[in-house]
């Protein structure tokens, strides 16, 4: 077969399984709805401790614990004596460059203990980075009696930056929201048939997990997976090509977004706009700045990013805001709250959607509108543009003061 009948298949398979979501009303996310997809402790953390927790508002006692200690096969805690306690402090971060197996401390996302002193840790990843000798430190609290966890979207394996000369299935184990959490939510949604408000509530997250992974119902999963093994060939050639084909329309908007920025600055008496990488790297950005500012480094520069579609922030939705970079101790921060994305951003903006596609250029649904819609394409820029200047209108008053008092 060839790759265009196999894509002819594949889009099928894809329609009907959009079809039975529509019929089904899954388009209506509370989640989506609230822009809390990617928060990884806010949402994933919060929602998976709570259903652990024995004492939990489900009123399910130990029964949706149980479950998940099976699906994860994990048999070194006592589940009748098991707690739950979300973003574990276990003591001030210590790094050590020359012995990593000596570094300690940090938050664990998801912390279960027995009252035998056994424990088991999760470290939940949506789209965050790996942390410096993350995963050993974690593997150091409670040693020889916990357990670790590394918990993804897909399974991929932690950075060696995280987990060292720790060996996997031995000093920690790999777990997926593909396959683990969505086997226990579904577990969990056989426990609670008989709780309405509860079952749903489930199904509400298990919908979103099935957007993040990719995931189908079963039946059209094996249907297409099916269609792939059969036509392997033709499936490996589009495997092989699909980043370059989205990379393709990255650049269109990287470069589109540039253009008009730095046409609507062109005359402004300090500020200048340039691009900063490629869309091949990570963090492919739009810098507008104040030229009095220092050269050699990009402190309180405005970022707009990324227009690579892999990074690691907020899913690879785009934002805006103010860059802090190490020892992340600019004056102009007025209060820690005002920091994130590891105190890199100040007053951080999310780009909003724009006639319901995210602004992301990893979302497949917003990279195909973009290519095969060439109006929406000059309105999604338009956007995008739009709120990237109505940021700096805003924020650049109280900066340009900033930097006229001479400390910036």
């Amino acid at each position: 077969m060839t790759v265009n009948n196999l894509l002819r298949q594949v889009k099928i398979i894809v329609e009907n399984q959009k079809r039975e979501a529509r019929l089904k009303g899954e388009g209506f996310n509370i989640f989506s709805i609230l822009k809390a997809e990617y928060k990884e402790n806010q949402t994933h953390s919060n929602f998976i401790g709570e259903l652990l927790n024995p004492n939990g508002s489900h009123l399910m006692g130990r029964r949706f614990l149980v479950a998940f200690l099976s699906v994860i096969e994990d048999d070194s805690l006592d589940h009748q004596t098991t707690t739950v306690t979300l973003e574990k402090n276990i003591g001030k971060v210590h790094i050590d460059e020359e012995a990593p197996e000596n570094s300690r401390g940090g938050r664990i996302d998801i912390f279960l203990k027995d009252r035998n002193n056994n424990s088991l840790c999760i470290e939940n990843k949506i789209h965050a980075l790996d942390q410096k000798h993350q995963l050993v430190r974690y593997y150091n609290y409670n040693k020889g009696s916990n357990t670790v966890f590394y918990l993804t979207l897909d399974g991929k394996v932690p950075s060696d930056d995280s987990a060292c000369n720790l060996t996997p299935d031995e000093d920690y184990k790999i777990i997926s929201y593909r396959q683990h959490i969505m086997d226990w939510l579904e577990e969990c949604q056989r426990i609670a048939v008989d709780s309405p408000i509860l079952r749903e509530s489930i199904n509400q997250y298990k919908i979103l997990i099935k957007k993040l992974t990719g995931r189908m119902e079963d039946r059209h999963n094996e249907q297409l997976i099916d269609s792939i093994l059969t036509n392997f060939e033709a499936a490996k050639t589009i495997a092989d090509n699909i980043t370059h084909a989205r990379k393709k329309v990255c650049k269109q908007v990287f470069d589109a977004v540039f253009e008009r920025l730095n046409e609507e600055y062109r005359n402004h008496p300090t500020l200048n706009v340039k691009q900063c990488n490629s869309v091949h790297h990570k963090f492919a950005q739009v810098f507008i700045y104040d030229s009095r500012l220092d050269k050699e480094s990009v402190e309180l520069y405005f970022t707009l990013e990324s227009f690579s579609g892999d990074s690691p922030h907020y899913g690879s939705r785009l934002f805006i805001g103010i860059l802090n970079p190490p020892p992340h101790d600019s004056d102009f921060v007025k209060s820690s709250d005002t920091l994130t994305v590891y105190k890199w951003i100040i007053n951080e903006k999310q780009i909003s959607s724009y006639e319901g596609y995210e602004p992301n250029l990893a979302d497949h649904r917003t990279i195909q509108k973009l290519y095969t819609d060439k109006t929406f394409m000059q309105k999604f820029i338009a956007h995008i543009v739009a709120e990237a200047s109505g940021y700096v209108e805003e924020q650049y008053p109280e900066l340009a003061a900033f930097i006229e008092s001479g400390e910036g």
